[in-house]
């Protein structure tokens, strides 16, 4: 028995840490592709006033 809640606890213990990694990973990697997105609207956005 004591073998079946040591696996049971490491089983939870990975998917609590997989769940925490997915959540950063999804809201991290989102934020940095909107701010990459910005930037790059951004300068092209400020060559097209210069050229004028």
């Amino acid at each position: 028995m004591k073998l079946t809640w040591n696996l049971y606890w490491r089983v939870i213990a990975a998917l609590s840490f997989a769940t925490v990694f997915a959540v950063i990973d999804l809201y991290l990697v989102n934020l940095s592709s909107y701010v990459a997105g910005g930037l790059l609207a951004w300068v092209i956005l400020e060559g097209r006033n210069k050229k004028c």
